[in-house]
């Protein structure tokens, strides 16, 4: 009987392995790119890149790079990169990609089992011979989330205080020393403003940059930064004679690519570094929508400041919307452990009704300068539940949510009966299920930087939907990602 039930788990593990070995192949086949030759992207701030590499038309990958604790960093893409050139008309590039891929997942375990990553194939066209094609890389590259470091926490704060300052209608407000908090009112000593006219970039890619109104135009291409990782400005112009919107050509891989830019009249402080991000759905979400009689929630955990800088720059809009009653900034428990935060009972939100954009923007700071929030999961449920108890009971909830991070109190769900618009960041080629069903249960609604979906909840049971890449089947309610 014994040999029975391990042979049974031994087929099921295979089975399963054998699913996501072809789900992988799919989303590959689906997320190809050909180039020449592949050139390392760069990458900043909380993310970074790890490589496996392995030999030229070889399969044992190495794992010199691979972190001891990779169980803290998450996952968000990994992208096989090999060469099509062969010397032989019998040579299998399908099932060396196959056992390539395979290593991986076996070295992964739990860490690559997440329907959150989004896998690519880039396949180089370049070599024209075996010699030449074993200068070239092979093997994968892992964009991942490092784990948070209290330094990475205070340059997190340090940027979105630079950002306030950028942003604030009429000038510039500095935030340093202490903080004190009381219920929605939040205090802070220091404070400055100053000013001179200029103008704020927002790209459709999310960037942010102060520019001088007067900025010659051949050299816009040395001040402004491609909109994703691997891309190069190769020319930039003013659209208009007013000098309202800029027109930029990149390169990316092997072909070329045109983004434009609007500039906005803006007043503020000292000249600011350019702050970009690829993904500009916070911007892109809250202008395409118009959600009704509504409150903020936002998650400002380790990694989320380039999304927080996007609030920032909608308060004013927020401000002037009559339906919007008050924002909600959570950062996971305070600082506490993993092993401390009780589901309802997490802690680390904060709330404000004002409608001060330096009330906002002080509520903001103290948020992120009193957590980290330390695991993956987030305390989303109790962060909205605070907010309607605090705020306004009958209001929508637009979640500001972090497409990596599932809510670890998803079960507080049906004390929720206001209908929840939840904004994915980083949620452009993969979507997260948990924030799938809340939209679903709520009857509310799931955006990302590309597209709004609306009547989840009008799918029946067995009933399938395609998001990007990905495909979902609704089962019990839930939505399974589809293998």
């Amino acid at each position: 009987m014994m040999r029975v039930v391990l042979l049974l788990l031994l087929l099921h593990a295979t089975t399963s392995s054998f699913a996501q070995t072809a789900y992988i192949e799919g989303q590959m086949n689906s997320n190809s790119v050909t180039v020449a030759r592949y050139s390392v992207p760069r990458i900043e701030g909380t993310h970074a890149l790890i490589y496996i590499p392995c030999t030229f038309a070889q399969s044992q990958l190495n794992f010199s790079e691979w972190p001891k604790n990779m169980n803290e960093y998450v996952v968000e893409q990994v992208t096989l990169v090999y060469t099509k050139y062969r010397q032989s008309d019998d040579f299998n590039q399908q099932q060396l990609n196959r056992t390539r891929t395979q290593q991986l997942l076996n070295k992964g375990g739990t860490v690559l089992k997440s329907p959150m990553i989004a896998w690519e194939q880039c396949i180089q066209t370049g070599a024209t011979s075996p010699e030449e094609g074993r200068d070239y890389f092979h093997g994968f590259v892992l964009l991942v989330r490092k784990p948070i470091t209290p330094e990475d926490r205070k340059t997190e704060i340090t940027y979105i205080d630079s950002l306030t300052r950028l942003f604030r209608p009429g000038g510039s407000t500095t935030f340093s020393g202490s903080t004190t908090t009381s219920g929605s009112t939040t205090t802070t000593s220091g404070g400055s403003s100053s000013g001179s006219d200029i103008r704020v970039m927002v790209g459709a890619d999310g960037s942010l940059i102060r520019i001088s109104k007067n900025t010659p135009e051949d050299s816009l291409r040395f001040i402004l930064r491609p909109s994703s990782p691997g891309a190069t400005i190769i020319n930039a112009r003013y659209a208009d004679t007013a000098r309202m919107s800029v027109v930029v050509t990149e390169r990316f891989q092997n072909h070329t690519r045109k983004r434009y830019w609007k500039l906005e009249e803006h007043k503020g402080g000292p000249f600011l570094p350019v702050v970009t991000h690829y993904d500009s759905v916070v911007i892109t979400t809250t202008k395409r929508n118009n959600f009704n009689n509504y409150i903020v929630v936002v998650d400002v955990t380790g990694s989320m400041s380039p999304f927080a800088s996007q609030v920032l720059l909608r308060i004013p809009n927020f401000i002037n919307d009559s339906n919007c009653r008050g924002f909600v900034f959570f950062n996971d428990g305070d600082e506490k452990s993993g092993g401390r935060k009780e589901i309802g009972k997490t802690g680390g939100v904060y709330w404000t009704a004002a409608r001060s954009y330096d009330s906002i923007a002080r509520v903001m700071h103290t948020c992120m300068y009193n957590g980290t929030g330390g695991d993956n999961p987030e305390n989303d449920l109790e962060a909205i539940i605070t907010g309607l108890n605090k705020i306004n009971p009958n209001c929508e909830v637009v979640l500001i949510a972090d497409n990596h991070s599932p809510p670890r109190d998803l079960a507080l769900y049906n004390k929720i009966k206001n209908p929840v618009h939840v904004v994915l960041c980083t949620g452009i080629k993969t979507t997260n299920p948990d924030y799938l069903f809340l939209a679903r249960v709520t009857k509310g609604s799931l955006h990302n930087r590309d597209y709004d979906i609306y009547d989840l909840h009008l799918l029946k049971e067995g009933e399938t939907i395609a998001i990007g890449p990905q495909k979902f089947i609704v089962k019990d309610n839930h939505f399974v990602l589809m293998q």
